[in-house]
């Protein structure tokens, strides 16, 4: 090649680099010399609901840092991530787990793969706690928990406030109540706490970072309309119709079967409840049958939707109740995610009257309802269909609370937390942690000694590039 010939070559490779380098920026990806920092968000369990928490995190984390998703699939939930969360943009780091036996030495593995800038824990679960403690002590990383529930409410007996047989090692197992109470007292360890409601902050204290959510299109634009067409025809909704949604996992303490009831009250024939779950069609039923017969006429169930198609599901809904049994201790702590799918497009929510819905109430966000008045409360929404203007009002007050942009500076400022908190004390005193869960690994390994060691594979990541050349000889003949 001539030296003009290399010239244009040159020239012709330099703008091409600049193409790239924009489109790089265009996409959110960052050049080699502005390495984005590395967080680890690490859940007890992937296989499940309660890696939907998790999920937020990592959103909210994704434009400034690169992360991983990491934690153990259990078993008994699962052998493959959460379907609502299939497609979805993520860098998952997991491994199956049965028992302790077989969970130690892979999450030590898991801890010793990588380092990061950052680790954040979601939800005090032991697995959860254990794995994220070991992988910011290998990183010398700060170490931030997220707590959305009372974990100890899901116990089956919350009788005692003893912790002396967790201390001691003499957990049964790493999913059971003292053990839970032992990652309960175990959260000292970290260096900054972010909640997700008001009664979680007074107790646990920490930064509020909500449910984040990007808005969905604006009500009343062609675009709104649009879409609302489509989610209601992929529900079966008719033109007259009106569809209550709920979307999530059905449990006892979420009320499906009291919103069934409501409608059946009313007894409205245009108006049907549209259930999105992962929860069988047998046990919906049987569930709503606790309280009305023959209910089939008033509700319909769908498979899960994902992530990435809930916010256009949630515009085919006319309401949104969230039943929550104000009674039951895992509701005093607990806000729904759907407030924020809900509120992002527009659609009216209603809630029972309870202190963790307080906030959400004065902010305009929920309508409220007391004891005995499901009934009224949701007839009236329903005789009354918002307006776009409403919804759009409505979609503002969502944004200034569980918008992405409001929650990202939140937990930005739960991280500037943690980092000071572990210069001033950079050893995390974990200590009780390892010994305890160690005790019970040993304890299981002699009461079953013919028990195979699980074979670990740690996988190594294979080298990130920012740009790639492709170079082929002009006058080679390829």
């Amino acid at each position: 090649m001539t030296r003009e010939g290399n010239a244009v070559a040159a020239e012709r490779a330099a703008r091409n680099l600049v193409r790239i380098t924009e489109a790089m920026a265009a996409a959110g990806a960052t050049p080699a010399d502005g390495v984005k920092p590395r967080a680890a968000v690490v859940s007890w369990d992937l296989a499940h609901n309660p890696v939907g928490r998790a999920y937020v995190l990592v959103r909210l984390l994704q434009a400034d840092w690169k992360v991983d998703l990491i934690g153990p699939m259990w078993s008994r939930f699962g052998t493959s991530l959460w379907p609502p969360l299939s497609g979805a943009q993520l860098q998952v780091r997991s491994f199956p787990a049965t028992d302790v036996s077989d969970y130690l030495p892979k999450a030590l593995a898991a801890a010793l793969q990588d380092k990061y800038d950052i680790v954040l824990c979601s939800k005090s679960r032991l697995p959860g706690v254990h794995l994220a403690t070991m992988i910011a002590e290998w990183s010398d990383a700060p170490l931030i928990v997220d707590l959305d529930d009372d974990e100890l409410t899901f116990a089956d007996h919350r009788t005692s406030d003893d912790f002396e047989a967790a201390r001691s090692g003499m957990i049964g197992q790493l999913l059971d109540e003292p053990a839970t109470k032992l990652a309960d007292e175990c959260l000292s360890y970290f260096d900054a706490r972010t909640v997700v409601s008001g009664p979680l902050a007074a107790r646990y204290g920490g930064i509020t970072v909500r449910h984040a959510r990007n808005p969905g299109p604006t009500p009343g634009s062609d675009r709104y309309r649009t879409t609302r067409a489509l989610a209601r025809a992929r529900c079966g909704v008719l033109t007259d119709e009106l569809a209550v949604l709920f979307i999530g996992t059905v449990r006892e303490h979420k009320g499906v079967q009291d919103i069934v009831a409501a409608l059946s009250e009313i007894g409205r024939d245009d108006v049907r409840l549209h259930v999105f779950t992962t929860t069988s069609d047998r046990e919906v039923k049987s569930f709503v049958d606790q309280r009305v017969a023959d209910a089939d006429h008033l509700y319909v169930t769908h498979g899960p939707c994902s992530m990435d198609e809930l916010g256009r599901i949630m515009t085919a809904a006319d309401l949104v109740v969230l039943a929550q049994e104000p009674d039951s201790a895992i509701s005093q702590y607990q806000v729904p995610a759907k407030i924020s799918d809900a509120t992002a497009v527009g659609c009216p929510v209603l809630v029972p009257k309870m202190e963790v819905f307080a906030d959400f109430e004065s902010a305009g966000l929920v309508h409220t309802y007391l004891p005995g008045e499901l009934t009224t409360k949701m007839e009236a929404l329903l005789a009354r269909s918002p307006s776009d203007n409403d919804r759009r009002m409505l979609q503002e007050r969502f944004l200034s609370e569980l918008g992405m942009a409001v929650n990202r500076a939140r937990l930005d400022e739960a991280i500037s937390r943690a980092r000071a908190a572990r210069s001033a004390e950079p050893h995390h005193a974990s200590g009780p942690l390892h010994e305890a869960v160690n005790s019970l690994y040993l304890r299981k390994r002699a009461a079953t000694p013919d028990r195979p060691q699980p074979v670990v594979r740690v996988d190594e990541a294979p080298p990130a590039y920012d740009v790639a050349f492709f170079w082929k000889q002009n006058d080679s003949d390829i």
